[in-house]
């Protein structure tokens, strides 16, 4: 379940190596345009200077507005406002970098929002995108799964686990694909489906959350809830729920876990 867990030290760090190359750059430009004697070679060092650093901080700047709206989403915990951030990036993506990156980002949207026909609209936009690589077929194979499982359609996601689960263990060039999602956590919400609750609540328990960010943690714990309460063990339903509305954020998922415990 790591799809966009990228909040690390790692863009610092590339920040720091991006500005080291572009302040080269520029002292090289700067340099050859000083000793070139003609005027003409002069400007033509500046035009490449401007047009050159102008498309790399414009990226870098696109860049920062999606780093932006993938912490406000998954470390936030704020659905509305990572899609606001995201729309924002669109308007300014020029060069049309991120319009295939947001349809991923949309399929964590509408699961946060427990919107699963906007999963699986998203997932209609561009078929090809998603069949393009193993990583991206799983992305297309779990998000139908997932939505669904929330729409409460037992035949499909039994389907679709099937899709999922064959997925695990397919190695490409050797190495197994990227383990975007947690399997266990798959196994409790397909257990769930099939009613085997108590073998559901096993799956969930067998989850290490330790590596999990915030809207991974409150799919969890809130499905775990969910398996509990239909197993009639109310206390530690409510106990996950305490965790679910204890994390960041404001999600659809977040505020029925909040009228759901009000209810118990």
């Amino acid at each position: 379940m790591n799809i966009a867990q990228k909040i690390s030290f790692q863009p610092q760090f590339r920040n720091i190596i991006m500005g080291l190359i572009y302040l080269a750059f520029t002292g090289y430009s700067v340099y050859q345009m000083a000793i070139t004697p003609q005027l003409e070679g002069k400007i033509a060092y500046l035009i490449v200077i401007v047009v050159i650093l102008g498309i790399a901080l414009w990226s870098e700047y696109l860049r920062h507005l999606y780093q932006k709206a993938i912490i406000i989403l998954n470390k936030d915990g704020n659905p509305e406002e990572a899609k606001k951030t995201f729309d924002g990036l669109l308007k300014k993506d020029i060069f049309r970098g991120y319009r295939k990156t947001v349809l991923i980002f949309d399929t964590l949207y509408y699961a946060d929002q427990m919107d699963a026909q906007g999963c699986l609209d998203t997932l209609e936009k561009d078929h090809k995108f998603f069949h393009s690589c193993m990583d991206n077929l799983l992305i297309w194979d779990y998000t139908k799964f997932y939505a669904y499982f929330l729409m409460n359609n037992r035949t499909k996601t039994k389907a679709q686990y099937e899709r999922v689960i064959k997925l695990k263990d397919v190695k490409v060039k050797g190495t197994k694909i990227s383990p975007l999602y947690n399997w266990e956590f798959i196994e409790g919400v397909y257990l769930m489906s099939c009613k085997d609750y108590k073998k559901s609540i096993k799956a969930f328990q067998n989850v290490n959350p330790k590596n999990m960010n915030n809207r991974e943690l409150m799919h969890y714990y809130y499905q775990f809830a969910q398996a509990y309460l239909a197993n009639h063990d109310k206390e530690h339903a409510k106990e996950m729920l305490e965790k679910t509305i204890a994390l960041n954020g404001n999600a659809k998922m977040k505020q029925s876990a909040e009228k759901l415990y009000k209810s118990l």
